[in-house]
């Protein structure tokens, strides 16, 4: 039985994976055989044939599909008609109207929205404990579409308080992921507070594609997202993409998501730096070249980031290649890494007390800890001081969320630096 299951599953995942499915359900039927037996036998074969037609624009089914040959012709000459009202810009703007709503009587969440005119406010259920939208994420609000066909198109404002920095897309992306959704192109960041992504989900055995925003209000996380029937692409792919882009926060606060507290680095640097971190006793043992490192550490104490910062006073003896080495030699002899690969070089964070500032990125491994690591480095300097920051991650494709949390929290680090 087993050897027929291994079969069936083996040839499920060769049939489905000959089919020009999105990227993120391909890569998810590639892990496992078994994954593409378990669609096909939840789902139905006829589900698959009816995706294929949606991603390939009414193409040629698959040849055990029970199409006859004529009705492939008349399938690939038929012309894509929309009769959903709104397909251009001019259309949104004369049959939408803004839906302006505040949330749990709360000004960070109060937010406005253009959608078609006819669609409704839905009341949602009041929560007891107050912890949904803040502690816990949860649904805010919610305006749904009339009757489209036999289906309807739901827009859904969630929000959570979140505790750390971190970007934006990197908390919508492991959003996405931590829901079991399967994401579909890539995430656009817009700066560090604002991310757009689609992906689709499975609802009641009827898959769903959404395109959500994730907008940051200081510690807010707030998560518009507009869910629609992958069947109705065609007629709602406009109207959908363009209700989130209209999606807006009324009252944004331009503060961190963390408290900042600020060290003084004795006459050569003050910044600021996020309240979760620990930092160590700073080093200054040698008046011209002092240090002091930062760590986030879990819970439990495992270090998940590490950040230190190097002051080197400028001497007649001083240069700049010659720092250079020394943090290299440091890099090897007291944190066991290499540096492998340049990821990134560029221009490093604006400030009007340094004349000098470059920021590059690079793969890193060690000796005894093969696991990939990602160091980044800025470099200040100006007349007096040499500034060097170094941040140790873990590799931020392995892991997301922390290696996002350090990324942000180095960012705002150097940034403050003066």
């Amino acid at each position: 039985m087993k050897k027929q299951i291994d079969k069936l599953s083996a040839d499920a995942q060769k049939t489905l994976m000959g089919l020009p499915l999105p990227a993120g359900l391909q890569k998810w039927l590639q892990k496992s055989p078994e994954n593409a037996l378990v669609l096909l036998t939840t789902l139905g074969a006829t589900f698959f044939i009816i995706v294929y037609q949606l991603v390939s624009g009414g193409g040629q089914p698959p040849a055990n599909t029970l199409v006859t040959p004529s009705q492939q012709t008349t399938q690939q000459a038929a012309p894509v008609v929309r009769t959903y009202p709104i397909q251009d810009e001019a259309s949104f703007t004369s049959l939408t109207r803004v839906f302006h709503l505040t949330p749990l009587n709360d000004p960070s969440l109060e937010f406005d929205i253009n959608l078609p005119t006819e669609w409704t406010v839905e009341n949602i259920a009041a929560d007891s404990t107050g912890n949904i939208g803040k502690k816990i994420i949860g649904d805010i609000a919610r305006i749904t579409s009339p009757l489209i066909g036999i289906h309807r198109a739901t827009v859904t404002v969630q929000s959570v308080r979140i505790t750390h920095e971190i970007t934006a897309s990197a908390w919508l992306q492991t959003h996405i992921m931590s829901n079991s959704h399967i994401l579909q192109d890539k995430i656009e960041a817009k700066g560090a507070s604002k991310a757009f992504a689609y992906y689709t989900s499975i609802n009641e055995g009827q898959v769903m594609l959404s395109y959500a925003s994730a907008q940051f209000n200081g510690a807010q996380a707030v998560l518009a997202s507009f869910e629609i029937p992958l069947s109705l692409r065609d007629e709602l792919g406009f109207v959908q993409k363009r209700a989130i882009e209209s999606f807006k926060l009324s009252n944004l606060q331009n503060t961190p998501v963390e408290e900042q507290k600020t060290f003084t680095l004795a006459d050569a640097v003050k910044f600021a730096y996020p309240a979760s971190w620990q930092i160590l006793p700073a080093d200054y043992r040698d008046p011209n070249r002092i240090s002091v490192q930062l760590m986030n550490r879990s819970p439990s104490g495992i270090t998940q980031g590490y950040i230190q910062l190097f002051a080197i006073r400028r001497r007649a003896e001083t240069n700049l290649r010659g720092e250079l080495e020394f943090l290299r030699a440091h890099l090897i002899e007291k944190l066991d890494l290499y540096l492998d690969k340049m990821l990134t070089s560029t221009a490093g964070p604006k400030t009007e007390r340094f004349s000098f500032s470059r920021r590059e990125g690079y793969t890193a491994t060690g000796r005894e800890s093969r696991l990939p690591q990602q160091v980044e480095l800025v470099v200040l300097g100006n007349t007096e001081w040499y500034i060097f920051g170094v941040l140790l991650t873990p590799d931020p494709a392995r892991e997301i969320y922390n290696g996002a949390r350090n990324l942000r929290s180095f960012d705002l680090i150097t940034k403050s630096i003066q």
